[in-house]
């Protein structure tokens, strides 16, 4: 992105060119897709893409650390998170059981 600089209507330089970044990672600003989020069938490996977002909504381009995921609802689960690329990664997962009350 290039932008002029002027002061008092004269250009004192141009073009400038101001590079913006993503700040550091926000959990809760982060995102995962609709596919594997909100429903999977036991037995089936599943795989769902958390985006890593900063706290101002921004995607994060590269790895922003570990991150660990959790069914709630009373199931058993095997899975791992891995990091895929431009500050995604996937979260693979097999619902194995629901728990019995």
């Amino acid at each position: 992105m290039q932008h002029t600089v002027r002061l008092n209507g004269i250009t004192v330089g141009t073009p400038i060119i101001v590079r913006v970044e993503a700040a550091d990672v926000s959990i809760p600003h982060c995102v995962v897709d609709e596919d594997g989020r909100d429903e999977t069938t036991a037995g089936v490996p599943t795989v769902a893409v958390l985006q890593a977002m900063d706290e101002y909504g921004n995607k994060l381009a590269s790895e922003a650390g570990k991150f660990n995921a959790t069914l709630i609802g009373g199931v058993n689960v095997t899975g791992v998170v891995s990091y895929a690329s431009g500050g995604q990664y996937d979260i693979a997962y097999t619902a194995l059981v629901r728990e019995r009350d």
